[in-house]
């Protein structure tokens, strides 16, 4: 009967969705496991260089210098201050603004071969920084990293310090749907991506 039919076929749908969350389990699990050693190997470095500082200081000028080479402005001791929505912050060793997706893998690359400790950090919405400052690398996703392109008639295309209002702006310009939800939610694409922004009903990833 259809009855059982449409019964069989809800089973089926149940089946492959299980099928689907376990894959995702176990993904998850294989990434939480490499990220572990990742982080105990980088630890392990960082204690190594705190009885170093010499070596710190060599470690510092070899990344702003890789950034340098590859374009990206660098702004030594910077106030994170300027750069939360709460307008608090000490200086960080180094901000370093993003200027393209390379030179953005190669920093990230150079800095954990260097094991240097570093955040990335786009519009600072919500982020509470120590005001007596941190000794981390801050690589800053900001105007420098912030183009929108219309690629077609129904994609965006839109770098990681995109801020998220101007990404909705852009999309209502051009008649697109599937951001309604996110009109009036702070920070940049690259934070509402990472964290799955959503409001209202509507998520991040559900955008298309």
């Amino acid at each position: 009967t259809k009855t059982n039919n449409d019964l069989a076929v809800s089973v089926e749908r149940s089946k492959t969705n299980l099928n689907n969350l376990k894959d995702s389990a176990s993904n998850l699990q294989t990434t939480i496991v490499e990220t572990d050693k990742k982080i105990a190997s980088l630890e392990s470095r960082f204690e190594s260089l705190q009885d170093n500082p010499a070596a710190v200081a060599v470690e510092l000028v070899n990344l702003q210098n890789k950034a340098a080479e590859l374009g990206c402005k660098v702004c030594p001791n910077e106030p994170l201050k300027n750069y939360t929505s709460f307008k608090i912050g000490g200086a960080c060793p180094y901000l370093i603004k993003i200027n393209s997706e390379e030179s953005c893998r190669i920093l990230l690359m150079t800095a954990e071969s260097l094991s240097v400790p570093y955040i990335v950090i786009g519009k600072g919405t919500n982020i509470v920084a120590d005001d007596i400052g941190i000794s981390d690398v801050v690589f800053y996703m900001g105007s420098d990293f912030s183009q929108i392109l219309l690629i077609n008639e129904n994609t965006l295309f839109c770098q990681a310090g995109a801020s998220l209002s101007k990404l909705c702006q852009t999309a209502l310009e051009n008649e697109l749907t599937g951001l309604e939800f996110a009109w009036g939610i702070p920070g940049s694409v690259g934070g509402a991506v990472y964290m799955n922004a959503g409001a209202y009903g509507g998520e991040i990833k559900d955008v298309r």
